[in-house]
């Protein structure tokens, strides 16, 4: 696996404005909210996943599907 080293190494999908960050430091304490309700409700759907195909009948390899980056080429 490689190091990223810059975000032009990163597989993203669309750039950030350069204005994003100017705009985004005059209100971090509501970045670090909203990414906060993000991770929350990431781990809710993961935990509902989980109720859902409680073992031994959960689908074959879901967790390497779910954390797959689609972007990300296999070596």
């Amino acid at each position: 696996m490689s190091q990223v080293t810059s975000a032009g190494d990163l597989p993203l999908r669309a750039r950030t404005p350069d204005s994003w960050v100017g705009a985004v430091s005059k209100d971090v304490l509501a970045l670090s909210n909203h990414h906060g309700y993000l991770e929350k409700k990431a781990a809710s759907s993961a935990l509902e996943l989980l109720n859902r195909w409680p073992e031994p009948d959960c689908l074959r390899d879901w967790v390497s599907t779910l954390v797959a980056c689609p972007c990300a080429s296999s070596n």
